[in-house]
């Protein structure tokens, strides 16, 4: 999230805004000395609204190849039990994209599976066979996440994107091929030594998410996420006027009003046509689950997450966010619009930014000093300013290089040091425990405990990121982290409101979302039943966000620790980090130590620490700048 509200700017009192591929970011400068403190917060209001009802605390872009197929193993006999890995001594520029195999392996694999279903090939040869496939496999999903990140460095290049796209598509149409064969093979009697009880139920689970003959629903469903990401050129007509997005968010000239006619235009034209997108993309997700085996997308979602909770155990886990968490997050707010205004009046200049959270980072964790060093000098990271690169972030990884990657956009704003924090807890992870992240289906709720742990653990380090404004960005990003929570849990709701009301409509889903908005706290702060449109993990990313949740939940008893026992938090981060293949949630942050997040004297215990801390001064805002 970016939002920067300064108050001691030159500029004109306007309001200059300006989207990015996930989320929108927005800037507000100079405003007007007149303005008293409560049409203040109304503005502020509005422009946070706009910020959070499209954002995500962590990564801001999701990189669909990296997360396919993360379960399509090299066989039994194949796999690897350690955590170390070989990092390649290429330096980024020199990884290869080429996928022009991909046509043929997608023959080959079919060919397989042909000769095995006719009783031509079995046994060990079949098994080799399907070996090479695999590790093909593995080779191409590398060659593709490089590709992403080449997109992704200049996304005004259509026709990158759309080989990106059709590159995509034919690596899950490969996956679910091999998915298959993987599935025939587990039946012969003559590989029952390789293929024991537990490998065969994880191939069986696989091939109940990943069938071919859902194909067709997985075309359709891409084309209606196009659809979506056409909606960024969208227009309106005012006053005899055609506007564009950018246009509106952008023009010096508008006064108050006019502007918040023209947003208003067009955030319902927006939610008019996307509402019509995502119902084609609730019942197209409908069929494709239900053609799997199961009543709808939300229990096929949580299935593919690999979550070790069921959606009615998330319903549970919202009511309790509802009525322990929420009154906590709104008494924050007050002091969240002052310290981002201040917040906002920084600037953090990449250089100088990276090395002090380099130093906060090694304060902490004196192994993570190998990672980053690699990341420099092999050039295993991005930090360049937008342009025509993604605004957002991500890490992913080229698996046959063993090598993590790092991808942002530098806007010098007050969120790029936890930014910077985030994926670096997720870069570490992969480049200290790869295997097991690519072995096993590894639990989102886990991965964003990586990321979000680090940056909570760090906030007993702002005084070196932050200097002056360490107090307030310690408020800021508490706030951010229960806000984290209170969307998690509200999305989930919403989504499995749609997936599971028949005949839903537009209005009906306005509505609820209005509903909720006011449950979950948010409706004061400018969010509203349009909102729901506007983010991009609604549509591109279903089932998603509750992850958010729930690890942060998980991260935030990082935070309760260190505030007491630093040395006993950092441990319990790296028994996270450090899990082993096939570890699952909630046995995992045991094993750390931490509290069940679906026990809800967990959540009532963490409110009362919060609102305790800040009562004690610990994250009150006291800079005077």
């Amino acid at each position: 999230m970016n939002l920067r509200l300064c108050n001691n700017s030159a500029v004109e009192n306007r309001a200059a805004f300006a989207y990015n591929e996930k989320g929108l970011a927005v800037e507000f400068r100079g405003f007007s000395p007149r303005l008293g403190k409560a049409h203040m917060k109304r503005i502020c209001s509005l422009l946070l609204a706009a910020v959070l009802s499209l954002s995500v605390f962590g990564c801001r872009s999701f990189d669909a190849v990296a997360a396919s197929f993360v379960g399509l193993l090299p066989s039994a006999s194949a796999a690897h039990t350690s955590t170390e890995h070989a990092h390649t001594d290429l330096s980024f520029a020199e990884l290869s994209d080429d996928a022009s195999e991909l046509p043929l392996e997608i023959a080959r694999t079919k060919e397989l599976l042909f000769r095995i279903d006719a009783g031509e090939l079995c046994g060990t040869a079949a098994q080799r066979n399907l070996e090479a496939r695999i590790d093909a496999f593995h080779r191409l999903r590398t060659a593709a996440s490089v590709a992403y990140v080449h997109y992704c460095e200049n996304i005004a290049d259509d026709a990158q994107r759309e080989s990106y796209e059709r590159l995509s598509a034919s690596l899950n149409e490969l996956g679910s091929l091999l998915i298959e064969a993987e599935l025939a093979l587990s039946r012969d009697p003559a590989l029952s030594e390789l293929y024991d009880e537990q490998t065969t139920a994880k191939i069986e689970k696989e091939a109940s998410l990943h069938n071919p003959c859902v194909q067709p629903l997985i075309e359709r469903e891409r084309t209606l996420i196009g659809a979506y990401d056409a909606l960024a050129s969208l227009t309106v007509t005012h006053t005899g006027r055609t506007w564009t997005r950018d246009a509106i968010l952008s023009d010096p000239s508008l006064d108050y009003e006019t502007f918040l006619t023209l947003y208003r235009l067009y955030r319902h034209t927006y939610n008019e046509r996307a509402g019509e997108i995502y119902l084609e993309l609730v019942k197209t997700r409908n069929e494709t689950a239900r053609a799997l085996g199961f009543d709808s997308y939300v229990e096929y979602g949580y299935a593919a997450y690999e979550r070790d909770y069921t959606p009615d155990d998330a319903l549970r886990l919202a009511q309790t966010v509802k009525r322990e968490l929420v009154p906590v997050f709104c008494e924050l707010q007050e002091g969240f619009y002052d310290a981002t205004m201040r917040l906002g009046c920084g600037t953090f200049r990449r250089e100088e930014t990276l090395s002090s959270v380099r130093s906060a980072i090694l304060a902490l964790l004196p192994e993570f000093e190998t990672p980053w060093d690699y990341m420099v000098s092999h050039g295993m990271a991005s930090f360049d300013a937008s342009g025509t690169r993604m605004e957002g972030s991500f890490t992913t990884y080229f698996e046959t290089y063993g090598a993590p990657f790092l991808f942002t956009s530098w806007d010098d704003s007050y969120d790029m040091p936890t930014t910077v924090l985030h994926e670096f807890g997720h870069y570490a992870g992969y480049y200290l425990n790869g295997i097991q992240r690519m072995q096993s289906s590894d639990p989102l709720d886990l991965a964003e405990i990586d990321s979000q742990g680090l940056e909570l653990l760090a906030v007993t380090q702002y005084n070196k990121i932050y200097g002056a404004w360490s107090d307030a960005a310690r408020l800021a990003n508490l706030v951010l982290a229960l806000y984290a929570v209170v969307t998690g849990c509200m999305e989930d709701e919403f989504q499995q409101f749609a997936y599971r009301t028949d005949s839903v409509t537009t209005q009906m889903l306005n509505a609820e979302y209005e509903a909720l908005a006011k449950a979950y706290g948010l409706y004061d702060m400018g969010l509203t039943g349009e909102s729901w449109t506007e983010i991009s993990h609604t549509f591109r990313s279903p089932m998603y966000y509750i992850s958010y949740a729930t690890s942060m939940l998980g991260a935030l008893q990082l935070l309760e620790r260190a505030e007491k026992d630093l040395d006993g938090a950092v441990q319990a981060y790296r028994t996270i980090l450090m899990r082993p293949v096939g570890a699952t949630f909630q046995a995992t942050l045991r094993d750390a130590g931490l509290s069940d997040p679906f026990d809800g004297n967990t959540v009532s215990a963490l409110a009362k620490r919060i609102a305790a801390l800040c009562e004690a001064g610990s994250f009150r805002e006291r800079n005077s700048l």
